[in-house]
């Protein structure tokens, strides 16, 4: 698909979403940039720079559109308003590794649900605080203006415990440190419970409470 152009651009392609009022309104976000056609991936324009790693519609209204890239060793959150003409970056209480001291956040997948439209779910991985691996669950619930930490632990990272479980490693009591949170990672949302929410790195994980706590009923063994 996609005319001479796009072909020829030395890319891989991390995700592909049809506008759900349109499908051939198709937007595909690759290393290279986020790319929209209009006409079912005929031809196509890159509408943002950089390694884009997902794309989320909201529930109620797809014309708002969530987007996250990576910058190095960090990831960086962008919405839309206007499907997809602009998009601008939401700071406020993403996640902001220390660089300098080694820090890193280079992947996050986002979530959205019917039963919460205004709400968006992050799950970040990386380094902090001298732990890898679940850097944090973030959640907003005002269209991605504020966001807040909400596992595991008192903050982002951290060496794993009982009571700040690492998600991304082999340990289904998540006390085991690293793990593949940079390969194997997968995230959701119940549309019909907010509460109810999926991490899947090497094992999967469960919250009944929005992500305020996890269980592992199956682990990877």
């Amino acid at each position: 698909t996609g005319d001479i152009a796009f072909q020829s651009l030395a890319h891989d392609v991390k995700d592909i979403r049809c506008h759900p009022d349109g499908p051939y309104r198709v937007f595909a976000a690759t290393g290279g940039g986020l790319f929209r056609s209009v006409n079912s991936g005929s031809t196509s324009t890159n509408i943002m720079p950089g390694d884009i790693l997902e794309i989320e519609f909201h529930p109620l209204n797809p014309d708002t559109i969530y987007t996250v890239r990576r910058s190095g060793p960090v990831t960086e959150f962008f919405r839309s308003l206007n499907g997809g003409n602009s998009f601008v970056q939401m700071t406020a209480g993403w996640p902001s590794p220390n660089v300098g001291a080694g820090e890193h956040q280079e992947r996050t997948e986002i979530a959205v649900t019917p039963d919460a439209p205004n709400n968006i779910y992050a799950l970040a991985t990386g380094s902090a605080n001298g732990g890898s691996g679940l850097y944090g669950i973030y959640i907003s619930a005002d269209l991605s203006a504020n966001w807040t930490f909400t596992c595991c632990g008192p903050g982002p990272g951290g060496p794993p415990s009982p009571t700040n479980q690492n998600l991304m490693g082999w340990s289904d009591q998540g006390l085991d440190d690293g793990g593949q949170y940079y390969y194997d990672l997968a995230f959701a949302v119940s549309p019909f419970n907010k509460d109810s929410m999926w991490v899947c790195g090497v094992n999967l994980w469960v919250s009944a409470n929005e992500g305020s706590s996890f269980v592992c009923p199956a682990a990877w063994s």
